[in-house]
């Protein structure tokens, strides 16, 4: 099971980095949007053990990412955008929920 999960993070953690590249003041939010929204369609699905570790645990975890969140927002603030750092929490807290929302919503429906 490990191996899914490995071979799922390192997925992500590709695909994430290949989004930050394409939009590095906005990557990081619209991956946490993503994959708020990708786990939230998978997660009604009828998927086995391995299928849920790879994409749910592995992909949708290493392409997500908390950390790097923490280090744009801080960023902000060592620079005096305290606006900037706010409604990008904002941003990120209401996408990140959303996302889910409506990857549930839409997965059921599948």
């Amino acid at each position: 099971m490990s191996l899914w999960v490995a071979l799922g993070a390192a997925l992500g953690a590709g695909a994430r980095a290949g989004l930050w590249w394409v939009l590095p003041l906005y990557g990081t939010l619209c991956a946490n949007f993503i994959g708020s929204v990708l786990i939230g369609l998978l997660a009604p699905m009828p998927l086995s053990g391995r299928a849920r570790a790879f994409g749910m645990t592995g992909f949708c975890g290493g392409f997500t990412t908390f950390s790097l969140f923490g280090y744009e927002t801080l960023g902000f603030l060592q620079t005096g955008q305290f606006i900037s750092a706010a409604s990008y929490i904002a941003a990120t807290l209401a996408l990140s929920l959303g996302g889910v929302a409506l990857g549930l919503s839409v997965g059921k429906r599948l």
